[in-house]
């Protein structure tokens, strides 16, 4: 079960560069590099996180499920303000080409669609991380059963 997890998130697995490793050496360990990291406004910090959490998502594949749920709760958020900006952009439109100015209507009307179109786009990202959770999930469930 272990080995089969373990191929299947491979791509999860953050490989350390020598500078992460040297950083670790220097601290002895991990989260010590990450304290020091912190305390000293290092540039490697955002690496030496990477590599912790993708040691935990080895460790544990429900992590990732959680992070991915989570990541598309994020994008849905986003895009709401987006969807309502859209919303009000087009109402400004229809009020300016109610009032006989076609031009600036025109132009609330691009802005409308241009945030329209970063709101699909959020959550159309969403949908992906639902469905890649859900995948995982039902290929940790199978090796659950199969085990």
């Amino acid at each position: 079960m272990g080995r089969l997890i373990d191929l299947y998130l491979v791509h999860i697995w953050v490989t350390p560069s020598p500078d992460i490793h040297a950083a670790i050496a220097a601290y002895g360990s991990l989260d010590r590099a990450i304290a020091g990291a912190v305390h000293d406004e290092a540039p490697i910090l955002p690496a030496l996180l990477a590599h912790r959490a993708g040691l935990i998502e080895q460790a544990n594949p429900r992590a990732v499920i959680a992070r991915l749920r989570t990541e598309a709760a994020d994008l849905d958020r986003r895009a709401e303000p987006a969807f309502a900006e859209a919303a009000a952009l087009f109402g400004k439109a229809a009020g300016r080409r109610w009032r006989g100015e076609t031009p600036l209507a025109a132009a609330f009307e691009a802005q409308a669609e241009a945030a329209e179109r970063h709101a699909v786009i959020l959550e159309d990202e969403a949908l992906v991380k639902r469905l890649e959770a859900a995948r995982l999930e039902a290929l940790l469930d199978l090796i659950s059963i199969a085990a």
